[in-house]
């Protein structure tokens, strides 16, 4: 059965996903011989910071990476000249620096030899396309998005800083299809795909994890103190992403339940004893075609806090008091999920209505 691992974006709310990981440890069917045991990584935004490392069992970086973190730095706003000059808010040098480093070519030979498929998710400002930059081939023809193999590690990090470059915020960062043909301009995954849960269904995973830091309860945005320019953007991008969240984790969690419904009323027709031509027949009419045919019952976990997180709007504020508040919510949520899976019996609780 393979087993994928799904982080959404967020910012610095990315230190609550490390929370429910660092307690992943404690489950040996996630979490042995000091790696995750997942097949399949795919981050958008922060999560596609987190994913690679997740990759290779590597929690001592994540907990340097988001708990000592503070905006300073990470990003420093430029002023007004420098936003018309340049296009984007905040100049990102530090974290880009920081990412380089982290993810430097021992780690990514790790990353590359681990045999797990790994991707992040960016968007081509010139096409408006979702593309899946991977570490192993995927499906070859995509529905709602394109796929580019990474080769090499500054590919790698490319594709990852794209991920977590919101746009307006940050530069656009440029990544080429192929060597021979002109850069392209990529930024946040999040403006079209907040959590790639389709994606990894697409990929074959059975059973996913995915980590969402947006709230089950919509942030009212009492932090919204000023209605200038940057805090308007800031919340409108708030919204926007609550979204896409929406229906990124809606329509995958309606084709599992639908795979698993299918499935049933299969093995039911199976025990009353009718023969398999009558029971294709009845399953596949003519002239309709079957929108589960060659689907595995996948079972969907879904980790997010109840209510919202903080961060400031888009995420961006880092501080590391309220990322430790984070990270203790992400155990907590997860050791909660687990403790409840575990009274049902491996049975998921209802997390969508």
């Amino acid at each position: 059965m393979k087993k994928a691992l799904v982080i959404s974006g967020g910012g610095c709310k990315g230190a609550y996903a490390v929370g429910v990981l660092n307690f992943l440890k404690s489950r040996p069917n996630f979490f042995a011989d000091g790696r995750f045991s997942f097949d399949i990584y795919f981050g958008t935004s922060t999560g596609a910071l987190i994913v690679p490392l997740a990759s290779i069992g590597d929690m001592d970086q994540l907990l340097k990476f988001y708990l000592p973190t503070s905006a300073p730095n990470l990003v420093v706003m430029q002023d007004v000249m420098g936003l018309f000059g340049t296009g984007h808010l905040f100049n990102s040098f530090n974290l880009d620096s920081l990412v380089d480093a982290v993810f430097n070519n021992t780690r990514f030979n790790q990353i590359i030899g681990s045999g797990k498929q790994i991707g992040v998710a960016a968007v081509c400002l010139q096409t408006g396309e979702l593309r899946m930059f991977n570490t192993q081939p995927l499906a070859a023809n995509p529905p709602h998005y394109t796929t580019q193999r990474i080769i090499n590690r500054n590919d790698f990090v490319d594709a990852v800083l794209a991920s977590a470059h919101q746009p307006f915020f940050f530069n656009p960062v440029k990544i080429r299809s192929a060597p021979a043909d002109p850069p392209r301009h990529y930024v946040d995954g999040g403006v079209r795909e907040y959590a790639a849960i389709q994606v990894a269904l697409d990929a074959g995973a059975e059973e996913i994890l995915a980590i969402l830091l947006s709230p089950e309860t919509p942030d009212s945005a009492n932090e919204l103190k000023s209605t200038d320019l940057i805090s308007v953007l800031q919340r409108t991008i708030d919204i926007f992403s609550d979204d896409v969240n929406l229906n990124d984790v809606r329509v995958p969690d309606i084709v599992s339940r639908g795979t698993d419904y299918f499935l049933a009323v299969r093995e039911a027709m199976v025990e009353a004893g009718l023969p398999d031509s009558q029971i294709n027949r009845i399953l596949n009419p003519p002239n309709h075609a079957n929108p589960f045919q060659g689907l595995a019952a996948s079972r969907i976990h879904i980790i997010r806090p109840k209510l919202p997180l903080g961060g400031g709007p888009g995420g961006l504020r880092f501080d590391p008091v309220e990322m430790k508040s984070m990270f203790d919510r992400g155990e907590a949520d997860a050791r909660s999920y687990f403790s409840t899976l575990d009274a049902n019996q491996g049975v998921p609780p209802v997390v969508l209505t």
